[in-house]
């Protein structure tokens, strides 16, 4: 299991991604409802750098899809 902690904005977000790459994200103090621009930008960096760490350890590759 590997995990990141990375602020977006006025939160905090704990991303975990476990052996099997199920992917959970918990926030602090709460889940935002919207995110600025500048927030999914500090978003995606912290998401991104855990998909490459868990790319790395492992040797396999993710795709993330955003909707």
């Amino acid at each position: 299991m590997i995990s990141n902690t990375f602020k977006v904005g006025p939160f905090t977000c704990e991303m975990t991604i476990s052996a099997l790459g199920h992917v959970t994200a918990e926030w602090s103090p709460r889940m935002p409802d919207r995110l600025t621009r500048k927030q999914r930008a500090q978003y995606r960096s912290g998401r991104n750098a855990l998909v490459a760490e868990f790319a790395k350890a492992t040797g396999l590759n993710m795709m993330i899809i955003e909707i």
